[in-house]
């Protein structure tokens, strides 16, 4: 999946309108890095190991002292969810001797998602699941998070402008035209414009710092 189209980018720059199957491929690669960046903007780790990031839906897998799962120290009865929206949960468990096997899953029964987002998990007053440990890796949670992009035109257009930015710069990334009578470039840090930036200013999550 992706935030964007090829189509997409070829109706927003006219000349375009006649790409070839080599550009097209070369665009589709271009929305991966623009979709990957925006990703990183927005805070999202990858859903598992060796995953890509992602702000579109993934299912996530992560574990309790690893900054997405985060058990409330004031509230034992509180599990956080630092991905998100989070459209569903798959499975909690709770295992000490971190094995997760099929024993130490939390019933489904015994908690509650709340939260605007989804992402805060609830023992509810009738759970044999008395409360959440803090203990690091004692919890493992997987979890369905993100956004569906065809739902949020900012993201798209958000990707568009970034991987048709990329694609203008071919050729010429990393420079800018300088003239002191002696040189023509220098190197230039690329950098998402602000106006991308803009656009993806309510999907950052907490406590990013780019």
């Amino acid at each position: 999946m992706a935030l964007t189209t090829a189509a997409n980018l070829r109706s927003a720059e006219g000349g375009l309108s006649d790409a070839d199957s080599e550009t097209n491929a070369w665009l589709e690669t271009l929305i991966g890095v623009a979709d990957d960046w925006i990703a990183e903007f927005c805070g999202y780790p990858p859903a598992s190991v060796g995953a890509a990031r992602t702000i579109e839906q993934a299912t996530y897998t992560a574990y309790s002292g690893d900054g997405v799962v985060v058990a409330d120290a004031s509230d034992p009865r509180l599990l956080r969810l630092r991905v998100w929206p989070v459209a569903s949960i798959v499975s909690i468990h709770e295992d000490g001797d971190e094995e997760y096997g099929a024993g130490t899953e939390v019933s489904s029964s015994d908690y509650a998602q709340r939260g605007r987002r989804g992402q805060h998990v609830r023992l509810k007053p009738s759970a044999s699941h008395g409360a959440w440990s803090s203990s690091p890796r004692a919890i493992k949670v997987v979890f369905t998070a993100g956004y569906v992009a065809a739902d949020h035109p900012r993201l798209m257009k958000a990707s568009t402008e970034l991987a048709l930015m990329l694609y203008k710069l071919n050729g010429r990334r990393g420079h800018q035209s300088i003239s002191d009578g002696r040189l023509n470039t220098s190197h230039r840090p690329e950098k998402m414009p602000a106006s991308v930036r803009q656009m993806l200013a309510g999907y950052r999550l907490p406590g990013v710092v780019l």
